[in-house]
């Protein structure tokens, strides 16, 4: 099921920053919806994981601007 909340017609990045990415994905005739992934790090390798939670886009915005305002994250 994860697999296909991932996939779709338009799959495009709508907010990125150091640590995540939220991705716009819709289908046609459908209304768009957002998944949230994360950056995994080890030793000079980086990726983006697979999705972490999925939703309406602001949510995930304000979850991402808590996580980053957070001290101890660099």
């Amino acid at each position: 099921m994860i697999g296909i909340l991932e996939n779709g017609d338009k799959n495009s990045i709508a907010y990125e920053d150091v640590n995540w990415q939220i991705r716009e994905h819709c289908n046609r005739g459908y209304e768009s919806w957002f998944t949230l992934h994360k950056r995994r790090r080890f030793f000079r390798l980086s990726w983006w994981s697979s999705m972490q939670q999925w939703g309406e886009y602001k949510p995930l915005l304000e979850f991402v601007k808590k996580w980053n305002e957070w001290p101890n994250v660099k």
